[in-house]
C-alpha cells in the first residue's frame, strides 16, 4: 500500500478543514482528487507530500508512519515530488530547471541528458529549453515543473491542478505524458482537478471531497459547472444542449450530484411537474444485488437505479431509447 490515512485531521486556527477517517491509496496507480473550491484538495495533497503537519491521526507511507523522527521523515520525503498549481522556477534556463533535481540528488545528470530531452519533448517545451524560467507564461512554467518532476526519479508524484494554466492544445499532451509515466515507469500519480471528465478519463480511482470529508457519492451523476440565474430560474449547463434546472441559493462555480434512485426512467415521455426531462439511449446495464444500474446517454451519462422487476417488466436493454425525469429538488448542490 502506498498511503494509508487513519483518522486524519487537519485544522487551521482551530477550524477543521480536512477530516478523513480512513483512506487507502495503492501503489503504481493514478488517483484523481475532485471537489469544489475549499473542499480540501490541496490540503490533502500537501499532507500526502509530507510537507504539512497533521493536526490528528496518522499517515502511513509505504507502511511507515510519518510521525517518526525528523530524519525518518526526511528520508520518506525523498520518494515524493509535489508539483504546485503555480510552481516556482529558478532564475536559470528551462533545461537547467529540469536538471535541477538530478543535481540535488547527486546524480550524474550529464549522462541522463536523454531522459531530460525526452521529458522536454513529451511536454512540448524543447523549443524553449534555452529560455529563462522567469520569462515564461503560466502554462509554460507548469509544463517545465512537470518535466522537472518526471526526471526526478521519485516513485510518487503529486500534482495540484496539473493542467489549470495550460492551453487546450497542450492539455492532451500533458495527459498523455502522465499516462505514459505511470505505464512505463510504474510511477504513482495523485492529482487534483476541477475537470471531472479529466479525472475519470485518466484515473484508476477518483476520490471526491466535500467540505473536507470523503463523499460516498459514486462518480456517476456528479457534474461541475456554473450555476446561472435566468429570470429567477437556476440552472447548470453540463454539456452542449444539456442544462439541469435546480433549486439553490448559490450561483457561480459548483458541483452537483443526483441520486440515481431519484431519477424516473420510462419508455416514453411522462406527464410530470418535474422540471428535468430528457430522452436518451441506454449504453450500459449492470446488476447490483436485487437492483439494476442503468446508464443512459442524454448528452452526458446519467445513471438510474431501479429494481430488477421494473427493469425487466419494461423490456429494457442496451440501445433502447428511454426518457429520464427528475425534480429540481433531486439535485444536490455542493
Amino acid at each position: 500500500m502506498l498511503y494509508e490515512l487513519l483518522d486524519v485531521k487537519k485544522a487551521y486556527d482551530g477550524r477543521v478543514v480536512l477530516d478523513v477517517p480512513r483512506l487507502a491509496i495503492e501503489e503504481n496507480k493514478i488517483y484523481a482528487i475532485v471537489g469544489p473550491n475549499g473542499s480540501g484538495k490541496t490540503t490533502l495533497l500537501r499532507l500526502l507530500a509530507l510537507i504539512e503537519p497533521l493536526t490528528g491521526g496518522d499517515i502511513l507511507f509505504r507502511g511507515r508512519s510519518i510521525g517518526g523522527s525528523a530524519k525518518e521523515l526526511h528520508e520518506l520525503r525523498k520518494g515524493v515530488t509535489f508539483v504546485m498549481e503555480n510552481p516556482y522556477l529558478f532564475h536559470m534556463s528551462v533545461r537547467n530547471n529540469v536538471l535541477y533535481p538530478l543535481k540535488m540528488r547527486s546524480i550524474a545528470y550529464r549522462s541522463l541528458n536523454p531522459v531530460v530531452e525526452r521529458a522536454l519533448s513529451r511536454l512540448g517545451i524543447s523549443d524553449i529549453a534555452g529560455s529563462g524560467g522567469q520569462s515564461l507564461s503560466a502554462g509554460q512554467k507548469q509544463r517545465v515543473a512537470l518535466a522537472r518532476a518526471f526526471v526526478s526519479g521519485a516513485g510518487t508524484i503529486l500534482l495540484d491542478e496539473p493542467t489549470a494554466n495550460i492551453d487546450r492544445e497542450n492539455v492532451g499532451r500533458v495527459e498523455e505524458s502522465l499516462i505514459l509515466l505511470n505505464r512505463e515507469r510504474g510511477t504513482s500519480l495523485i492529482f487534483s482537478t476541477h475537470d471531472l471528465a479529466q479525472a475519470y478519463r485518466l484515473a484508476d480511482d477518483v476520490v471526491m471531497l466535500i467540505d473536507g470529508r470523503l463523499s460516498g457519492t459514486r462518480p456517476e451523476n456528479v457534474f461541475s459547472g456554473i450555476i446561472t440565474d435566468r429570470n429567477g430560474t437556476k440552472g447548470m449547463e453540463v454539456a452542449q444542449s444539456v442544462t439541469f434546472e435546480l433549486i439553490s441559493d448559490k450561483t457561480g462555480p459548483a458541483y452537483i450530484s443526483i441520486d440515481p434512485e431519484s431519477i424516473i426512467i420510462s419508455l416514453g415521455e411522462i406527464a410530470s411537474s418535474a422540471r428535468n426531462t430528457f430522452s436518451g439511449r441506454i449504453v450500459r446495464v449492470e446488476e447490483e444485488g436485487g437492483r439494476v444500474r442503468v446508464a443512459v446517454n442524454i448528452g452526458v451519462i446519467l445513471v438510474v437505479l431501479l429494481t430488477k422487476k421494473s427493469f425487466f417488466s419494461m423490456g429494457m436493454n442496451v440501445g433502447r431509447e428511454v426518457w429520464l425525469t427528475f425534480k429540481a429538488l433531486s439535485i444536490k448542490v455542493h
